[in-house]
């Protein structure tokens, strides 16, 4: 994404031109199975790159027929990181699963790394990455 300045009083997160956080993923299996129910865990990384002290929250949003739980009504998940020093890096880990009736192919997930402002109502910067899991 495009940094920007807060509210508009041109201090920037990161002031130059890089992004404020570097996040890192991989999933474990690789693939899903059609016709029965798999998971995979994908494994996240998230570090702050900036120079200040950042609020932070990580979301992974999920397509149809992929879901956190087996009942498969969650599709959005929200993990709030709270402060992250510079430099400090954190480790999260999300479970995602099939449904039975989910089609071969590639399902493209996306991850969204947000920097807060005093709480996390208020949104300064965010980062999304694209990760794509195979239905075999």
């Amino acid at each position: 994404m495009v940094k920007f300045s807060v509210f508009g009083r041109g201090k920037n997160v990161m002031g130059n031109g890089r992004l404020p956080y570097l996040l890192s993923f991989e999933v474990v299996p690789y693939k899903l199975f059609a016709g029965r129910k798999s998971s995979a865990t994908l494994f996240l990384k998230v570090k702050n790159a900036s120079k200040e002290e950042l609020m932070t929250s990580l979301s992974v949003e999920l397509p149809q027929k992929l879901s956190f739980e087996n009942v498969g009504l969650s599709r959005v998940k929200e993990i709030r990181l709270g402060s992250l020093k510079p430099g400090e890096e954190r480790e999260q880990k999300v479970q995602v699963m099939n449904a039975l009736d989910a089609d071969k192919g590639d399902y493209t997930l996306t991850i969204t790394t947000t920097a807060h402002f005093n709480d996390y109502d208020h949104i300064m910067n965010s980062i999304k990455k694209r990760v794509s899991i195979s239905v075999v």
